[in-house]
């Protein structure tokens, strides 16, 4: 069961993937996703909402980590696991937002062509 669920929802989203960048416009979006704002980067409310997501993300808050930690082998690198953990965790939130991006660059570029006919 732990294979399937950890598994499948890379399965659907590169599903997602190579349908959202087969649609009109869909580059549109992940061009916009990779566009910075630098002004942004003096906001603090940027940066607090980075560390709320980040927070979120690794799931810090809740005892599932603690509660795993506890089968954990005294003689694991621990330091190791948690890097790959938060690089896997980066990994998977970027690639979501590219299929979500080439999705909404897609519906804009709908949206706006529909919008002039």
């Amino acid at each position: 069961v732990v294979y399937f669920t950890a598994t499948f929802p890379y399965v659907v989203l590169i599903i997602y993937l190579i349908r959202g960048v087969t649609l009109h416009g869909a580059w549109n979006g992940v061009k916009y996703m990779f566009t910075p704002k630098l002004e942004q980067l003096v906001n603090p409310q940027t940066w607090i909402n980075a560390a709320t997501q980040i927070f979120f993300s690794l799931g810090l808050g809740f005892g599932s980590l603690i509660a795993f930690a506890s089968y954990n082998h005294h003689n694991n690198n621990f330091e190791r696991q948690a890097v790959a953990v938060s690089l896997i965790n980066s990994g998977t939130s970027v690639f979501a937002s590219v299929v979500t991006f080439a999705i909404y660059g897609f519906k804009a570029t709908f949206n706006y062509e529909s919008c002039l006919e």
